[in-house]
């Protein structure tokens, strides 16, 4: 790539504005609709929009792995063994509360299915796995 695409590649992924970005790149104030031709042009080149493509998707990997990088783990393996354990001894109960016609805040204790608790369990799914259940077994 020459120095005027390599100053399009860069402008574009900041703006990701085609008329802008072609402005940038040349460094001369036109029109807009000649910008956007020009913007246009420079996207169209194999080598500009290889790199763009490129470049984004090593951004998106970037991203992707420092997200699980840093997620955390809702429940460990032992705490899920727990679980499991207390649902194979029957033990297991749930707390759902709601707004109820008599009162503002009632509390209704009930058996989870075995598809919802193994649905919780598989998905680490925040609200049902961390708040209700580790509360509901006594895990720390």
């Amino acid at each position: 790539m020459n120095q005027k695409q390599q100053a399009f590649v860069m402008a574009y992924l900041s703006s990701n504005d085609k008329a802008e970005a072609y402005m940038t790149a040349i460094n001369y104030p036109m029109k807009q609709e000649e910008a956007e031709h020009g913007g246009n042009l420079m996207l169209q080149s194999p080598e500009v929009a290889e790199y763009i493509r490129n470049v984004r998707q090593r951004i998106r990997t970037e991203v992707l792995k420092e997200i699980e990088d840093n997620r955390p783990s809702l429940l460990t393996t032992t705490e899920k063994r727990e679980i499991l354990a207390k649902i194979a001894r029957g033990e297991a109960r749930a707390v759902q509360y709601g707004m109820g016609q008599v009162c503002n805040y009632c509390g209704m204790s009930e058996v989870p299915t075995f598809e919802q608790i193994m649905a919780a369990i598989d998905k680490n799914c925040t609200t049902c796995v961390r708040r209700v259940y580790k509360d509901m077994f006594g895990l720390r």
